[in-house]
């Protein structure tokens, strides 16, 4: 378990955070004007963007360069927004994090290389993990908070695998991600949201100055954070987490599954240091190497063997379930009349007791009014008579006001 002090720490990390994503910012970001919402794409593919709406929507916005926007620019705006959107294949959750590190910019890459030398992972919330890491030397913050979600976790987790296979599948697999750095929300989360592997705050805005042709993925310190997600190290914590979650009854996203790391996974994590960031053509490889990969695996899936033998594994995984559900409820139930088994006794004991000093406090009552005897020799005499051992006999008598 974390100790309250880490816990703190990373705690007020958070609060920190949530002061640099303020309502302030939300508001000015939903008062922005001149944006290229999804609307605006809707109405140029349908052709009924008029020419006065064109003028009124790109009045006094200017490209980087100086030079005002034209209709030009926003059909290529479009062009680019849907050759993103096929390849993400945004209607699936998620991008492979190879796919998401070869599409970087070398300059991003770059950056993150010399001054982004850690990522600590600190929280784990089912399948989302919380990251962070060092602003850079020209921000003006310390910190910078990245939030990953791991989105093949529960896939693999529920298929029966080894846990170190399903922490190393799905921390290289398909994941969203989310930063709360000015690069990440100005120039890639745009490109994350059509993409299908962002997080909240999503980004409907088309980025017209800062990235119109929508290129990269990620900013230095996601850059960083999935780099460090292919770390052996991290996949041994990740595994301990999957043991943790496979055993657990209840719901994949139940908030009481979140934790925060412990000093001696803390100091694992620390233990990565700088995972090498590799070239931009090595990157593009590992991404070929990927696809190639996945390509192999599509097909060996549609061999009838293949399929037998995944109805076969369904088929068990059924039956597992069904058996441990069956148990659930017998254990449960044995629990139930165990418990109300022990009630019913401590109620027979205590109507047993209550029973019995009524009848001392008859007799203890004639000794003391009529036999004129004094209370701590008539408990003796009703002590000897009844053969109650004396101790026991002067507890029951604390009870009885005579």
């Amino acid at each position: 378990m974390a100790s309250s002090k880490v816990v703190k720490e990373f705690k007020d990390f958070e609060k920190e955070f949530r002061k640099i994503v303020t309502k302030e910012k939300y508001q000015e970001r939903r008062e922005a004007k001149r944006t290229l919402t999804p609307q605006v794409f809707k109405k140029l593919e349908s052709g009924r963007l008029k020419p006065a709406e064109i003028a009124k929507l790109l009045q006094g916005a200017k490209k980087a360069d100086g030079s005002p926007f034209t209709l030009k620019d926003i059909q290529k705006f479009d062009e680019a927004r849907r050759g993103a959107v096929k390849t993400l294949k945004s209607g699936v959750k998620g991008a492979p994090v190879a796919q998401l590190l070869s599409s970087c910019w070398p300059a991003d890459l770059k950056r993150a290389r010399s001054e982004i030398g850690t990522a600590m992972l600190y929280r784990v919330s089912g399948n989302e993990l919380s990251f962070r890491t060092p602003a850079g030397p020209d921000s003006e913050e310390k910190n910078h908070h990245v939030r990953v979600r791991l989105e093949e976790w529960q896939d693999y987790l529920t298929g029966g695998q080894e846990c170190i296979a399903v922490a190393r599948t799905s921390a290289t697999g398909r994941i969203s991600f989310d930063c709360d750095c000015g690069r990440h929300q100005y120039w890639f989360r745009y490109l994350a949201t059509i993409g299908g592997y962002a997080l909240k705050p999503f980004e409907t805005a088309f980025p017209k100055i800062r990235n119109p042709g929508l290129g990269g993925a990620c900013c230095k310190h996601a850059i960083r954070v999935l780099t460090t997600l292919q770390s052996p190290i991290l996949h041994k914590i990740l595994s301990k987490e999957a043991d943790k979650q496979s055993k657990t009854i209840g719901f994949g996203d139940d908030k009481k599954a979140t934790r925060f790391l412990t000093k001696e996974d803390l100091a694992k994590i620390e233990s990565i240091g700088e995972q090498k960031i590799v070239s931009k053509k090595q990157l593009e490889k590992e991404w070929r190497a990927y696809q190639k990969a996945v390509k192999g695996i599509e097909k060996k899936l549609k061999e009838p063997e293949t399929k037998k033998k995944i109805k076969e594994l369904i088929a068990m995984k059924e039956e597992l379930e069904t058996e441990k559900l069956k148990r659930y409820a017998s254990e449960t139930v044995a629990k139930k009349e165990i418990s109300k088994r022990k009630q019913l006794e401590e109620e027979r004991r205590q109507f047993k007791k209550d029973k019995a000093i009524d009848k001392m406090a008859t007799a203890l009552a004639v000794k003391i009014y009529r036999d004129k005897m004094k209370r701590d020799d008539a408990i003796k005499s009703y002590s000897k008579e009844t053969g109650i051992d004396l101790k026991e006999a002067n507890e029951m008598a604390k009870q009885i006001n005579v």
